[in-house]
Order: structure tokens, then sequence, then C-alpha cells
């Protein structure tokens, strides 16, 4: 639009330039006219004729003042182009410069803030410092009651009394002594003196001391509570008496259900001939007993009512209870394997067709010696854990203690003493509360 607009500029200057010359060169005819003769005066083709060439040479200058402003425009076109193009370049350069000499500055200013905190740093940690110091001095004045130059045992006590409120017994007292004493002068100097360590380290050990005292008693109550449950003196009655001769007899009440179970046990005497050394001795009561009528029965009426008997010494009524109730459990056992051959007769009875059926033989058949092997190893099965209660139970009685780990058993021997059942969810606290 600028080099339209020079144009429009350059062409309107032109044509008042034409304008010009031609005005002039018309005066100019005018006054050579005028001049000559009347005779000489020019007519009208000749006259025409002479003003021609003057417009042709108008037109040719009019053209060339046209051509002559459009290149003037071109050039002044070009040089706003470059002197926009130079001007953005300089504003560029200029921006670049600005913005690198604002940065320069506004570092110089962080660097500078950040010196001058640094300093304020510096000063805020050694005011901090000298008022820490001087308060341990303070704090080390106050503890220091003699003026000594140490805190002893019994000043660090009496200190800690008054500063903190914390009463430390002697134990505690000399335990920080000697933890903060480094030169072992038996005393805390200034330097090794420092009330939040030393009130630190004693609040740890009075916690760790609280900790092993709580662990401590608990291992001691549990303690007693086994000691407790294994002991006669928690059984009700008013003999409370475990001597050798009541022990003795605590043993000898568990002969009966020996007796009564001992056959079961043969098998394992063929597997291990060593037991015969034990065996035999029992089978030579047995035979005595079985000489005698209803000799078991005896035995085991008297055991059941000694049983009951409040002046006999509890922890012999407890061992009485508990023989009474193997006698009986390896009885029905027995009563089992006796009835098992009924049973079998039931299905198939003993007669001549049952016998010519070839149902029943003298023979050894398969599932003769499957049944019987099977007897064999269920009276095992019974008889190990029958005889591990009697060994249990003889055993914890020769130490004086009440033998109440036999499941079953041992529940129903405290309910014959009147020992209080715990059930189930009082079980469950009990676990829950040693958890």
């Amino acid at each position: 639009s600028m080099a339209l607009k020079e144009f429009a500029s350059s062409a309107s200057t032109s044509a008042g330039f034409s304008r010009l010359l031609l005005q002039r060169q018309r005066r100019h005819d005018e006054r050579r006219r005028y001049e000559l003769p009347t005779k000489q005066q020019p007519s009208a083709t000749s006259l025409g004729f002479q003003l021609a060439p003057s417009k042709a040479s108008m037109s040719v200058l009019v053209a060339g003042a046209c051509f002559a402003g459009m290149a003037r425009c071109r050039r002044a076109a070009d040089r706003r182009e470059r002197g926009s193009l130079s001007g953005v370049a300089d504003r560029r350069d200029f921006r670049r410069r600005a913005a690198k000499a604002t940065s320069g500055v506004e570092q110089q200013i962080a660097e500078s803030e950040a010196a001058a905190l640094k300093q304020a740093a510096c000063r805020l940690r050694a005011e901090a410092a000298e008022f820490e110091a001087e308060r341990r001095r303070q704090c080390f004045l106050e503890f220091d009651v003699n003026g000594s130059g140490g805190v002893d045992a019994a000043e660090l006590q009496l200190g800690m009394k008054r500063r903190l409120a914390m009463d430390l017994d002697g134990s505690t007292a000399r335990y920080l002594l000697s933890f903060f004493d480094k030169n072992d002068s038996g005393e805390l100097e200034f330097e090794e003196f420092d009330l939040k360590q030393l009130q630190a380290t004693a609040l740890a050990n009075e916690r760790e001391e609280e900790r092993l005292a709580k662990k401590q008693a608990e291992v001691d109550g549990e303690a007693e509570e086994k000691a407790a449950a294994s002991r006669p003196q928690t059984l009700p009655g008013e003999n409370q008496d475990d001597g050798l001769l009541v022990r003795l007899a605590c043993a000898l009440a568990y002969l009966l259900p020996v007796l009564d179970g001992i056959l079961y046990g043969l098998p394992l005497c063929v597997i291990f001939p060593q037991l015969l050394t034990v065996v035999a001795p029992l089978a030579v009561l047995f035979d005595l007993l079985e000489q005698i009528p209803f000799g078991s029965l005896i035995i085991f009426v008297v055991m059941q009512y000694f049983s009951r008997q409040q002046w006999v010494p509890a922890l012999l009524r407890y061992n009485l209870c508990q023989a009474v109730d193997l006698d009986i459990r390896i009885c029905l056992f027995g009563l089992f394997l006796q009835l098992a051959p009924m049973l079998a007769e039931a299905f198939v009875p003993l007669s001549e067709e049952s016998i010519e059926a070839g149902m029943i033989t003298t023979q050894p058949t398969t599932s003769g010696i499957l049944l019987l092997c099977l007897g064999v190893l269920l009276a095992t099965l019974v008889f190990l854990p029958f005889i591990a209660s009697i060994i249990y139970s003889i055993t914890w009685s020769m130490f004086g203690y009440v033998p109440r780990s036999i499941p079953m058993v041992s529940q129903e021997a405290e309910r014959i003493m009147g020992l209080p059942q715990e059930t189930g969810k009082d079980k469950d606290d009990d676990s829950d509360a040693k958890v």
C-alpha cells in the first residue's frame, strides 16, 4: 500500500511537470509566431505540423517521468523492506540483550539474597548454639549442688526430681552415670552432661524394666498356674497328704486296669520279645486274680467306694477316679470284642446247612485271616494310648503331681472330685488372654 501511494504521488508529480513543460512550449511557440512577419505567418497546416513533434516529445517525457517514478517507488519499497527487516532483527536483538541483562541482574540479586540468608542462618545458628550452651550451663549448675564441677548419682537423682519430676532409684541413677561417664571419673562433667539424653535414656530404661518385669510376672504366673494345676493342694478335700505311701497307693490304683487290658498288648510282645520281662509278672497277677471269683469286680467296687470318701487323701481319690474310668473303658472294649463273633453269627448262623454250603469251615480263609488281623490291629491301637495314659499317671503321681492331661478321663475325674469344669468359651477366653 505504501508503494502504491508513492507511485501515485510520483505519477501526480510527473503529470504536473509534463503540463508545465507543455505550457512553456506553447508560450514559446506563440512568441515565435507573433515575432514573425505577417507574410511569413504559418498556416494552420504548417502550424499543426510543427506542433505535432512537440506532443510526441511531451508523451515521451511523460512516459519517462512515469517510469522514473516507478523506479523510485521500487527503490523506496526496497529500502523500507530492508529497514523493516533490520528493525525486526534490531528489536529482537534488543529484547535478547534486555532479557540477558535482566536475568543477570536477577541472578545477582538472588545471589546477594542467598548470601544474606546464609549469613543470617549462620548468625541464628551461632546464637542458638550460644543459647543452648548457656542453658546447659545453667542446668548443670542446678544439678551440681556442691559446686564440685561434676554431678554424682545422688545429685543426679535430686536434679531429675526437681527439674523433671522423675523419681529415679539408685540403680537407674548409677546406670545413667556409668552410661554417660566417658572418662570413668565417677561424675558427669559439663561436657558429658546432656539433660535431654539423660531423660530419654532414663525413660527407655524404665520402659525396658517394666517390660521385663511384666514378662517375668507372666512367666511366674504361668509357672504358678501350672504348679497349682498339677499339685494336689488344688484338689478339694480336707486331706491333702501327698507322702510316699499315698504316692505308692496312687500307682497301685492303676494295677486293675493294667490287668484287665494286658491281653490286648500281647501282639506287641510278639513283635518286641523284650517286653515279656515286664508282661510275665503281670500275667502271674492276672492268673491269681482270675482264680478269685469276681476278683476284678470286687476290686472295682472297693476302688469306687474309696474314691468317694472325703477322708481319703485328695491325690489318691483323684487317681482312683481315673483308674476306675480307665478300667471301665478297657472293659467296654473287651466286651465289644467278645460280642463281635456273636454279631457275625447273626449273619452267618452255625448250622449244618452253612457248613455244607462252605460258609463255615475249619480251614483258614482269606477273609478270616483279614478279620483276625483287623482285630489284632484294633486291639493294639487301643492298647497303646491306654498304656501310655497309665504310665503317665503313675509317673506324675510318684512325683506328687496331679495327672490332669488325659483327654476325657481327667475331665470325668475332676467332675467326680467337684472341680469346676471349663467350657469352650472359657478356654477361648484363656487362650485370648495368653495371646
